[in-house]
């Protein structure tokens, strides 16, 4: 009884969820790190597919906490030719466009909205624009929900922020 009190409260402080039991009671669902999260989401499978070719997935499901910005499927499919297949052949190309994409820290809207200019992994700041009740990032806009990780949040944005210094062939 003491160990489900014990991950039960553990679960709480986590952000944990809890499901319901037959006869009663909740039990704790466990949280989720960001990578794992990303799997479970269809609209960002090549978001997580692309982080688990660069070696990223490792980063993002570790213990450090981190706000990711992961464009859509939709998004990707948008990507010039010319980088598509610049990131398809280089490894640290790729690594490079996914740390744009990635701000150490846990920053919810309204910190996004202060900050205006939160520096990524890549060493490269961000452009944070409020528009209504949502954010636009560089050009791409974001919707007013992260997903909650154990280790950071997800904003869904709707298109792939590319940073300067990644030109194709």
């Amino acid at each position: 009884m003491n160990s489900i009190l014990r991950a039960l409260s553990l679960s709480l402080a986590l952000g944990g969820a809890q499901v319901a039991l037959a006869g009663g009671g909740a039990a704790p669902v466990a949280c989720q790190p960001l990578g794992v999260l990303l799997t479970n989401n269809p609209q960002l499978s090549r978001f997580q597919e692309a982080l688990r070719t660069s070696g990223l997935i490792t980063v993002v499901n570790g213990p450090a906490v981190y706000t990711l910005f992961a464009p859509t499927n939709n998004a990707f499919a948008r990507v010039p030719a010319g980088r598509q297949q610049l990131l398809r052949n280089d490894r640290v190309a790729l690594s490079r466009l996914l740390s744009y994409h990635i701000v150490k820290g846990r920053v919810n809207l309204q910190e996004l909205d202060v900050i205006r200019t939160p520096t990524t992994l890549a060493g490269v700041p961000l452009d944070v624009r409020p528009l209504g009740s949502h954010v636009v990032v560089n050009n791409a806009h974001a919707g007013d929900q992260a997903l909650r990780a154990c280790n950071g949040l997800i904003y869904v944005i709707d298109t792939v922020l590319l940073p300067g210094d990644l030109t194709p062939p």
